[in-house]
């Protein structure tokens, strides 16, 4: 018996008259959010129940308790008060689909007989349809069962909410079958297809047959960014469903540092992000004793598929003993884990896997998503044009044809390079294609090209829907546009800064008010229904709220790890181009920004981002501003300055620092 569990038959037991109702009420509004307390609403217990659900017609009740908390033990006035409770239910002019008398002792003798014989009076004389006698252990093995039912709604509710999220603002309308990974050095294709047979599925129904007793088991989905690895799980997370299955997505930024110090704290973290709305006076013993509920259903559960997406998106797992901790922490489960993270983390990281699994004799499979190829990309534009033939106008129909014919006479990379081979950028060129002629791209502009045309099209969508009668206001929209992007840009430097992936910082809300009060653009934030609704701003961006919680105290992440990145390379690139002489403030901020090494990732993004302005401004220009910048730098450049000064060919020399720049380490 854990702790929780303990906790709440002790709770119980101590508990006398008005007191142990209101522990009840405590403990079963969490279950139940539209109970109802009768006395709490002057009506003392009129009709032999305290607490009560109703049923739709509002007149009649879905569940009624009767709560009895007695100091002394049970005897026969005890008696006499519940069978007045009882006969008062039955006197009155309602119906109960469930009725319930929670008492705090244990029944002794023939005590329980004579009760139920009076409870099963109101089944005979249709005042309910189901009657229960409970005591404090009968109390905590009802609410577990319930509590479980309540947790499996919660599960489908939190994986549907990630699902749309993600889905509505990547806007991915369908799923590609044919993806191409590599499992036991053998390519194939349907990555969905081996992980369904991996949990033992029917190859060829795709039905869940049989799920083994035993053991659980890891497997694990490696791919460089944009193949797919967040799209396949939460594809998965579909077909799960429709299999049998419980599949629980969980997203590794969002979880705590402590997460996994041991079971116990793994499942009480996932009961947390499920219930993040939890308010009660029992929330801490509330989430206890569910926390040992969900342990339980994971260490006993084989059909349930727990999905951990991204774990390079936390810092943790860049240790060998954060590594160590999340695989002995769910080691003991039943279910089946999913892991899913880069590759380039793989690689770096291979030693510490070993070692942080060298004790784990779960069965683990590996599965490792690869770059397209030519038929891939031409099926999936088939795909696209196919789902999307009634949306599109003539000329974007022609646009996507002509896509259509440069990929069948392989001279795509003339344009975009190997960028097609990612089902992320292809998505991005397919739609940036839709907005506008072929033309060449990199991989920033693409993802400037896709925000844009997302803000364009969302903004519109959110002023037809909360101001439909308006005029479409122009002015501002610029501005919102601006401050959108610089929101992006912030954000994804605090994240850097904090060492994190989900922006912790509660000021987001008075960065955002600062950007609004800079611009005169409070009249059409107001003429969109944005003014005063953060969340719905945010919808139309590539930023999500990590929980339900409101304006205040948001916490936000990027809902793809590569716009965290190209808009950190976005910034940096602005900052470091910007035409500032010799102001203090602004070179300590370039230096905040720039002294990190940034991964490839990173700078495959701030390279295509320089080469964007070259093509503005021309490379004397932008060489100008940089050498003019170097000069500045005393010491040993940070790794940023060593890589512009590399490309530009720029000569250097350390220097005497500035006024105002001597302590800086450049």
């Amino acid at each position: 018996m854990g702790r929780g569990i303990r906790g709440i038959t002790k709770d119980l037991y101590e508990s006398h008259g008005r007191d142990f109702q209101k522990k009840c009420y405590s403990w079963l509004k969490f279950l139940y959010p539209e109970l109802l307390d009768a006395k709490d609403l002057g009506e003392i217990d009129k009709e032999g129940v305290d607490l009560y659900l109703f049923n739709s017609d509002r007149k009649n009740y879905e569940k009624a308790f009767q709560c009895k908390g007695f100091e002394k033990v049970f005897e026969n006035s005890q008696l006499e008060q519940c069978i007045k409770s009882i006969k008062k239910f039955s006197k009155a002019d309602v119906y109960a689909e469930e009725y319930y008398l929670v008492i705090n002792v244990q029944l002794r003798g023939d005590y329980a007989g004579k009760i139920l014989t009076e409870l099963n009076q109101l089944v005979e004389n249709k005042n309910a349809g189901k009657v229960f006698l409970l005591n404090s252990n009968s109390f905590v093995s009802f609410y577990n069962k319930q509590l479980k039912k309540l947790i499996l709604h919660k599960i489908t509710e939190s994986n549907k909410k990630f699902y749309d999220d993600y889905t509505s603002i990547m806007e991915q309308k369908f799923y590609y079958e044919n993806v191409p990974y590599v499992e036991k050095d053998k390519t194939s294709k349907t990555p969905l297809e081996f992980i369904l047979n991996s949990l033992n599925t029917s190859n060829e129904q795709k039905t869940i047959s049989d799920i083994n007793k035993g053991d659980g088991k890891y497997i694990f989905i490696v791919s460089e960014f944009g193949f797919g690895k967040t799209t396949t799980l939460l594809e998965l997370y579909h077909r799960c469903i429709n299999n049998k299955l419980i599949p629980i997505y969980i997203p590794a930024t969002i979880l705590s540092n402590s997460a996994f110090s041991g079971t116990s704290t793994i499942t009480r973290e996932i009961f947390k992000i499920l219930f993040d709305d939890i308010e009660s006076e029992e929330s801490d013993k509330i989430i206890r004793f569910s926390s040992e509920s969900m342990t339980s259903l994971l260490q006993n559960e084989s059909n349930i598929v727990l999905m951990f997406d991204g774990l390079d998106e936390h810092l943790q797992f860049y240790k060998m003993e954060g590594l160590r901790t999340l695989f002995n922490s769910t080691s003991g489960f039943k279910t089946t884990c999913i892991f899913s993270f880069r590759k380039s983390f793989w690689e770096e990281r291979y030693e510490d896997f070993n070692l942080a699994l060298a004790k784990n004799k779960i069965k683990q499979d590996y599965i490792y998503l690869v770059e397209w190829g030519h038929d891939e990309i031409s099926d999936y534009i088939e795909l696209f044009l196919s789902k999307n033939i009634e949306r599109f106008s003539t000329i974007q129909l022609s646009r996507l044809n002509n896509l259509r014919q440069l990929i069948s006479n392989n001279l795509y990379s003339e344009y975009y390079g190997d960028i097609p081979k990612r089902p992320l950028f292809l998505e991005m060129i397919l739609r940036d294609v839709v907005s506008g002629d072929i033309k060449k791209r990199n991989i920033s502009e693409l993802y400037l090209s896709y925000f844009l045309e997302k803000f364009d099209r969302d903004i519109l969508g959110q002023f037809e829907k909360f101001a439909p009668q308006r005029e479409t206001p122009s002015l501002g929209i610029g501005a919102l546009k601006t401050i959108l992007l610089e929101i992006h840009e912030a954000v994804a430097l605090s994240c850097i800064k904090n060492e994190t992936l989900v922006h912790p910082d509660e000021s987001i809300d008075a960065i955002i008010e600062n950007m609004f009060h800079e611009r005169d653009i409070r009249h059409n934030m107001t003429q969109l229904g944005l003014l005063n609704d953060i969340a719905k701003f945010l919808s139309i961006s590539v930023l999500t709220p990590v929980s339900k919680r409101g304006y205040m105290n948001m916490k936000l992440k990027f809902v793809h790890k590569s716009f965290m990145e190209f808009f950190i390379a976005r910034a940096i690139c602005k900052e470091l181009l910007k035409e500032v002489n010799d102001d203090v403030f602004h070179i300590h901020y370039l230096y905040s920004i720039t002294k990190y090494s940034y991964p490839s990732s990173i700078m495959n993004f701030f390279d295509s981002c320089l080469e964007n302005e070259i093509k503005e401004y021309g490379i004397e220009s932008v060489k100008k501003i940089i050498e003019r910048k170097a000069k500045n730098i005393s010491k040993k450049p940070s790794p940023i300055y060593t890589y512009v000064i590399q490309r530009f060919n720029i000569k250097w020399e350390p220097k005497s620092p500035l006024v105002g720049f001597e302590d800086l380490p450049f």
